[in-house]
């Protein structure tokens, strides 16, 4: 039984903790939907406040530092595509999706869900490009492939993995290669899972063969717990997902009010579509990065490594060496008042202040 719940809602709470997320402007809608939470019979006065510690804890975006990015790029994901290749297909009317996802597309798939608010939740759920756009495909891999890739797509999320004997069959290895070789003609990098269950699945990066220059355009992500459960080493990346995300599900029939189509969520696939997200966010503000470079990006600067010998994915530290490293304009600071050295500055104040 829920304790008797406030008649009032502690506004104060709510304006700090939008303003954190979502900037200096708190809009009317993202306002109502917290008075329409806090009134449904789910959320009370007991579990508000904790409610309001751990969303800012546990968002996508403020996992990896995606807000601090967003201020000093001042990009959140505009003209990033996106691609997510799952069973099911994303939920396009939650309504911290409706405005990022192709409709066109749209199904109830619980997985492609999770990932997709991850990836670019705009409302309760910040994902970490909330401004990208999406694309849902489900059946055959290599075929959603080679149609994203064909559709102007820059980063696709697989966070599934295949079956050794699959993995083996000569068919399959060459319709993948295929696949992979349009990503590479398109400029697309492809973030893969690595897997739970290392006794039966391998990454779909096993299906290419040993050496390939294909192999530049798939990442493969795993996360803390099968790491620490598996002691994983073929992975590229890895996401500290170990004490959940808050992401988008789909509502099962009992649920009253929106927030409870959100939920926690931390696994291999919620740390590839975390990755996936980041690429996005960089390819957001540097439309001219290959993905190569995202891949080179995004590992090199990773924290870590961790005990298993590979980087942790970081958003600020992302943009950080791509300013750095990627950038034109830093080559060129001539004007102590120009935006590009103020740029600068301001990345080595967010460096100092949030990667000590």
């Amino acid at each position: 039984m829920h304790p008797k719940r406030s008649s009032k809602l502690d506004t104060k709470k709510v304006k700090k903790i939008m303003k954190w997320l979502f900037g200096q402007t708190a809009t009317s809608q993202i306002s109502d939907r917290f008075k329409e939470y806090h009134q449904s019979d789910y959320w009370n006065t007991s579990n508000f406040d904790h409610f309001l510690d751990i969303w800012m804890e546990m968002s996508p975006a403020s996992k990896i530092h995606a807000q601090q990015v967003w201020l000093v790029s001042g990009k959140k994901g505009e003209d990033a595509i996106v691609g997510i290749i799952d069973e099911g297909l994303v939920w396009s009317e939650h309504p911290d999706l409706k405005n990022n996802v192709d409709s066109t597309n749209s199904g109830r798939g619980e997985h492609a869900t999770n990932c997709a608010g991850i990836i670019c939740g705009n409302g309760l759920i910040k994902g970490i490009t909330p401004e990208a756009r999406l694309r849902s495909r489900s059946g055959d891999i290599s075929q959603a492939i080679l149609g994203l890739s064909g559709e102007g797509v820059h980063v696709i999320n697989i966070s599934m993995a295949s079956s050794i004997d699959e993995a083996k069959k000569p068919e399959n290895k060459a319709a993948f290669t295929n696949a992979m070789e349009r990503a590479k003609e398109k400029n697309v990098l492809v973030v893969v899972s690595h897997t739970n269950d290392t006794t039966n699945l391998v990454s779909l990066a096993a299906l290419l063969e040993n050496g390939s220059e294909l192999r530049n355009n798939i990442i493969v992500v795993d996360d803390i717990l099968t790491f620490l459960h598996l002691n994983i080493k073929d992975a590229d990346i890895y996401a500290d997902v170990s004490n959940g995300i808050y992401t988008t599900k789909i509502p099962d029939s009992n649920d009253k009010g929106s927030l409870v189509t959100n939920g926690f969520h931390g696994s291999t696939s919620v740390a590839t579509a975390m990755v996936t997200g980041a690429a996005a966010l960089l390819k957001s503000i540097d439309p001219d990065l290959s993905a190569i470079d995202l891949k080179t990006i995004l590992i090199e600067s990773g924290s870590g490594p961790n005990k298993n010998g590979l980087p942790i994915l970081h958003a600020l530290k992302a943009y950080i060496y791509w300013f750095k490293n990627f950038n034109d304009s830093t080559q060129n600071l001539t004007n102590n008042r120009g935006g590009s050295n103020r740029r600068l500055r301001l990345a080595g104040l967010l460096e100092k202040t949030f990667l000590r």
